[in-house]
């Protein structure tokens, strides 16, 4: 397995983790915080700030379907 192959691997399983998760938050902090300890699979991807505007996306985008976006 090469490198990108396992960088985006990891990057696999923090997009499933996500998943699985932002429907328990109530919000965005909480999901924010609850993905901060799955982070380290981001590691060397993105900046702290690319991060926290990645997280942010998929809380604004998952609620969007129930607020009538």
């Amino acid at each position: 397995m090469g490198m990108s192959s396992y960088v985006l691997d990891m990057e696999d399983k923090f997009y499933t983790i996500a998943e699985k998760t932002i429907g328990e938050c109530e919000t965005e902090y909480e999901f924010w915080d609850k993905m901060n300890g799955h982070s380290d699979l981001m590691t060397g991807l993105y900046s702290l700030d690319e991060y926290n505007e990645i997280v942010s996306e998929m809380w604004n985008e998952f609620w969007s379907k129930y607020n009538g976006g």
